[in-house]
């Protein structure tokens, strides 16, 4: 017996550890998924911040520093001696230290200004250190100035630390040098702080520190009470203040040394519990922008709502699993005990007389027998027992046994055997007696009938068995039951059986749906009140339905997101999994579970929130299709939704409008998929657009695109008008002439070899003009340079009007004019030469007449600008000299 109920224990244990392996596997899945979650959202919110102020930086860097009054002093100091640079840079100074002081309306800090061997050429922050090379300190000075391109990041300085912005200077084509802007950790934590509704705080290596900081600015720094390698920034942190952050990462390292809880190569989120609070710790770390090696770790601490639930749900469901284990177990040893001791019974009865082999045939217990000729009734031993009597205690009567049946049964017990005598058949009745001492237990009877040779009956033969355990063990068993369906109902998560059929009928829903919808379990089963899809959010419905029953026809487990509508209008966010299976009746069913996920959803809605209060144009999404767009968004273009622009537009790339000095669709390339591919392959200084608002005033936004999640980008427009127009004028000034509106000879000296390529690429030869006004100088004489400039005007106005929109008209120099125009050949430019020669002829200029001579020739293939101007220059010369007003061309 001992040893069977050592193997009954064993059994208990092995399962409630497999219940607690599996509801821990379960809480920590959660849990961690939970910390995931976090550890993603500040993350998304560090590179958010980060790359508004990049942004800042960049247009900081193209519309103030990169300017040619200031690279031109950069180029100057080059050759020359120590005491002229520091005249340039003084000068330097000057140009923009009103501008350096203005920096921090864009969130940044710091101008410094390098040479291209890495020395120290100008901080605005310590004006007097220069001279020092960063070669060996400063990687991302030397990374710009060895590539001559851009990059930011996280670095450690001689000064300060700081997310850095490095860009290459040039003053035409030569390269002069590099320029940083830097923002500091503490303007992050401040913008992260507030996007998280936490506290913050920053580390930074000590070796770094010890390495790269000048011994006079270490002071900047002091050790951190959790680990000997990582100093507080006292900027930061001043001594004496401690923020959340840093109390719970006091806290975290008395447990665990501090090293071990930073992961160098992802951020990493801990729980932990403080004044009876259940808080998260993110270290997220901060790699150094070229070496990619971890150097310091910004700490995010707020408060985690969600873990006591957790811990809630795990222990709840952990108790009740192991309680209704214990009780199932014990009611399946006491139906092995009683089938046990009914087996001992039978053996015991094994040898009796064959009278009493015949009623064990019939139930195997108590008996008793009715001889009718003698009127005579007798019972076993075990009917005696059964009433709480001894073995024939008194002689047995059909009336004492009356007796000993419960009142209410006595009726039906007398009546069924009546009615089997009378019908000469056997009878089996279940009812209930009272026993000697009051105790009410159950038995099944059983009867059957011996007849004679004339059909009469002679005697009976009946048996008596006490089945009170059998009927407790199936009330137990009932009981077991309900209390199984109750736990099912103690699960947070929604658990469903449901048919296949339009209305998703439910069969089984437990009470978690009352928490989740309003209404209760009773309304949804069999539709009773309203059907599952009713309270299916209407736009979901369809894509629900077109999920489940692709997955139910491949025999699929299915996952799908959706919205239901709440009793009090309330937007609910579910994810449901399920199955379709089949019964034992052969009907198929859907069983699954449906969790809320509403407070996740919420945490991304949170970051569109953010999104929203932007004054930039933001939209979330892809080239196909946005998910959210801000106010600024709908403001902008006129629309009230996403829904109405969708109507009326298949994509954001249609308003791009096209101009030489902005991005549009045309721009794709067949290898690319679409615009947001194509913009992406674009310097940061070309990725800007022209749009129109409802008003039909024209806007240029630079635009910005950041991952949002594997299938959403978040794209951002900013305003950057005034800065592109100034920029056009700037560009427009620098290849035209002023005074005739034509192309000037520093356009076509930077611009030709494309220009070639595009006159060319069709087959095309390339001819060329040059050509002036005769006696000029007379007009100048005569009549004043005013006069002469009107000529000008004039004359490069009529011009234009007799040319295509592929040739290129330049003021070459006084009154001399180039045009370069595709031909066929070189009697094509002496036609053209000659056409332009009579329109001049015939046309006054500034009320006066004039007449131009004209030389031509045709540019050959790799060959160098300078050889075909020679050669019209000759033709030209000779023109004027042979009586002036002709056309002259001059061949190879």
């Amino acid at each position: 017996m001992w040893k069977k109920i050592k193997i009954y224990v064993l059994v208990y244990l092995l399962f409630a550890v497999g219940i607690v392996t599996l509801f821990s596997h379960f809480f920590y899945t959660r849990n961690t998924d939970h910390m995931d979650a976090e550890s993603h959202l500040v993350q998304v919110t560090y590179k958010s911040v980060v790359k508004g102020i990049q942004n800042s930086a960049e247009l900081f860097y193209s519309n103030i520093i990169d300017r040619p009054e200031n690279t031109r002093l950069l180029k100057q100091v080059y050759q020359a001696s120590p005491e002229q640079q520091q005249v340039l840079r003084d000068k330097l100074y000057s140009n923009l230290i009103d501008h350096y002081r203005s920096m921090e309306a864009f969130k940044i800090k710091q101008l410094h200004f390098h040479l291209k061997n890495n020395d120290s050429f100008l901080r605005f922050h310590r004006p007097n250190k220069f001279g020092d090379n960063l070669k060996d300190i400063r990687s991302t000075v030397a990374y710009v100035n060895a590539h001559r391109k851009k990059i930011s990041g996280f670095e450690e300085g001689r000064i300060f630390n700081g997310y850095r912005f490095v860009f290459p200077l040039y003053y035409g084509d030569d390269y002069v040098g590099s320029v940083e802007t830097s923002v500091s950790m503490q303007t992050i934590l401040n913008e992260m702080e507030l996007d998280l509704s936490g506290q913050g705080s920053f580390i930074i290596d000590k070796a770094v520190v010890d390495d790269k900081v000048f011994k006079s600015e270490q002071s900047n720094y002091r050790s951190s009470p959790f680990s000997a390698d990582f100093l507080y920034e006292n900027s930061i942190t001043p001594k004496g203040q401690s923020s959340l952050a840093d109390i719970l990462a006091i806290q975290a390292s008395k447990t665990t040394p501090i090293n071990d809880l930073l992961k160098p190569n992802r951020a990493a989120t801990y729980e932990q519990r403080y004044q009876g609070e259940d808080y998260f710790l993110t270290f997220l770390p901060l790699k150094n922008a070229v070496s990619k090696r971890t150097i310091a770790y910004l700490m995010l601490a707020h408060k985690d709502e969600k873990h006591h639930t957790l811990w809630s749900q795990f222990f709840i469901s952990t108790f009740l699993s192991l309680l209704l284990g214990a009780v199932m177990l014990r009611l399946f040893y006491k139906v092995k005990y009683n089938e046990k001791k009914l087996r001992e019974a039978q053996d015991q009865t094994k040898h009796q007389n064959e009278l009493l082999r015949k009623a064990q045939q019939v139930a195997h217990l108590g008996y008793w027998t009715f001889d009718l000729e003698k009127d005579h009734l007798h019972w076993s031993d075990e009917v005696y027992r059964i009433f709480g009597l001894k073995p024939q205690e008194f002689k047995a009567t059909y009336e004492a046994f009356l007796e000993y049946v419960h009142p209410d049964d006595r009726e039906l017990l007398n009546r069924a055997f009546l009615t089997s005598v009378e019908h000469k058949a056997p009878y089996s009745l279940e009812h209930r007696i009272i026993k000697n001492d009051g105790e009410v237990r159950y038995v099944q009877e059983e009867c059957l009938h011996h007849l004679n040779d004339k059909g009469e009956i002679t005697h009976s033969i009946g048996t008596v068995l006490d089945v009170t355990d059998r009927v407790w063990s199936e009330r137990n068993i009932q009981l077991l039951k309900e209390q199984y369906q109750s736990l099912v109902q103690s699960i947070p998560e929604i658990v469903f059986r449901c048919k296949m059929d339009k209305h998703w009928t439910m069969l089984f829903m437990n009470d978690a749906i009352e928490q989740v919808t309003g209404y209760p379990a009773s309304d949804f089963i069999f539709n009773r009140k309203r059907s599952w899809i009713s309270v299916v959010h209407p736009d979901d419905r369809d894509g629900i339905e077109f999920v489940e029953n692709e997955a139910c026809e491949n025999g699929e487990t299915y996952e799908i997101e959706y919205r239901l509508v709440h009793k009090n209008g309330d937007i609910v966010y579910v994810k449901e999994h399920g199955k379709a299976v089949t019964m034992d009746s052969g009907e198929e069913v859907i069983e699954g579970i449906i969790s809320d996920i509403t407070s996740e959803k919420m945490a991304l809605l949170k970051l569109q929130q953010f999104i929203d209060t932007q004054s930039q144009i933001m939209v979330v999404g892809n080239a196909e299709r946005m998910t959210f767009a801000n106010q600024s968004f709908f403001k902008f273009f006129g629309y009230a939704n996403l829904s109405d622009f969708e109507k009326e537009n298949k994509c954001l790339c249609d308003f791009f409008i096209p101009h030489e000095e902005f991005f549009d669709a045309s721009q794709v390339k067949p290898n690319q998929k679409d615009w947001l591919e194509a913009i992406q392959a674009l310097p940061g200084s070309k990725r800007i657009v022209l749009m129109e608002n409802t008003n039909q005033t024209r806007f240029a936004f630079s635009v910005s695109i950041n991952a949002f999640d594997q299938d959403s980008l978040i794209i951002g427009f900013n305003d950057i008008s005034d800065t592109m127009k100034e920029h056009i004028d700037w560009k427009y000034r620098a290849s035209h002439d002023p005074l005739t509106g034509s192309f000037n000879r520093n356009f076509l000296e930077k611009n030709y070899q494309e220009l070639f390529h595009d006159m060319t690429r069709y087959g095309k030869l390339v001819g060329l003009i040059l050509f002036d006004i005769d006696h000029f100088k007379n007009i100048n004489d005569t009549y004043g340079h005013n006069r002469g400039d009107q000529v000008l005007e004039a004359l490069a106005k009529l011009i234009q009007t007799h040319v295509r929109d592929t040739d290129r008209l330049i003021r070459w120099g006084g009154e001399e004019f180039l045009l370069l125009f595709p031909t066929d050949s070189l009697e094509s430019v002496e036609a053209f030469a000659n056409k332009l020669r009579e329109q001049i002829e015939q046309k006054p200029m500034a009320k006066l007449a004039l007449t131009c001579s004209f030389g031509g020739t045709v540019v050959q293939q790799d060959e160098k600008l300078k050889q075909a101007i020679s050669r019209a220059d000759k033709a030209l010369y000779y023109a004027k000299e042979h009586g002036r007003n002709m056309t002259k061309v001059e061949g190879v």
